[in-house]
């Protein structure tokens, strides 16, 4: 098993092979560890490093602790190369033995997640229903509340996000409110700021509208919107859902099971039955 320094990253990239396998990341100062299993062990540590370098890693005792440290405390090996189907079952293995063995790692789920595309339909299946019903226990949810709780972000990234978010439009605009009134438009800000008082609205949610990112927003849509129609045969009532949290709200339904209806998974949901029409 040959190890490499994070420090010589493009000398790792080249040596390293394109087949499936079995990789290791290992912290040199506090001797923690991160297993994973890739259908491409060099592709997998490119993807690896740049998130790592733009702080945006998915893991994130591991990015703590590399922008803690920096890259020269890291490095990188190979411990098994295998078979494409075998990459699941095998990743399992170097988790069961290092949770087993209580090894300091990086990893936090017991369970391979490797590349699904391996996973045969049954390892799938059986996956589903472990991930189902996972509850997290009440120590478990104290200590995450402690962790959150006064943390607060730099005046650098709230500058950054309302940078991002509020953006200003020159040219005039329309969105219709959950009654069907048309309102003009100018700045979203000054828009949003308007109607906040109304009905909750926020710029980030109005602007995702006016890009095209959301249908609607709290009842605001754009006039080109179409929503769907449902009947309900014992109220005889047709009604258009606007917002499906205040149609839920209004006749008491479960949203989970609007949405089921909405997208035809249901044929029917406490007497209510999807129509062809779109208003």
């Amino acid at each position: 098993m040959i190890t490499h320094s994070l420090s010589a990253e493009d000398v790792i990239f080249h040596t390293l092979p394109s087949s499936p396998g079995i990789y290791q990341i290992r912290c040199k100062v506090s001797n923690t560890i991160y297993v994973g299993g890739t259908k491409n062990i060099k592709k997998r540590f490119k993807e690896h490093m740049s998130a790592l370098r733009n702080k945006t890693h998915h893991n994130t005792h591991l990015q703590r602790s590399y922008m803690k440290y920096g890259k020269n405390a890291f490095e990188y090996c190979v411990l098994e190369e295998c078979c494409a189907t075998d990459v699941f079952n095998i990743e399992q293995h170097h988790l069961d033995h290092i949770f087993y063995n209580n090894i300091p790692r990086y990893n936090t789920d017991k369970t391979a997640k490797g590349d699904m595309s391996y996973a045969t339909k049954q390892t799938r299946k059986k996956l589903s229903i472990c991930n189902k019903h996972k509850i997290v226990s009440t120590e478990q949810r104290e200590k995450i509340s402690k962790t959150l709780t006064g943390r607060k972000r730099s005046a650098a990234a709230c500058k950054k996000q309302r940078k991002s978010i509020i953006q200003t439009i020159s040219e005039p605009f329309i969105l219709v409110d959950c009654n069907g009134i048309h309102h003009n438009g100018l700045c979203i800000k000054d828009f949003a700021d308007e109607h906040h008082t109304k009905c909750g609205s926020h710029t980030s949610g109005l602007y995702a509208v006016l890009s095209g990112k959301r249908r609607y927003y709290k009842g605001w849509h754009l006039p080109t919107t179409k929503f769907p129609v449902i009947f309900n045969q014992f109220l005889n009532k047709r009604e258009i859902v606007w917002h499906i949290n205040n149609f839920c709200r209004q006749y008491k339904l479960d949203p989970t099971g609007v949405i089921h209806l909405l997208k035809g998974r249901w044929k029917q949901y406490k007497g209510w039955v999807l129509t062809n029409e779109m208003c």
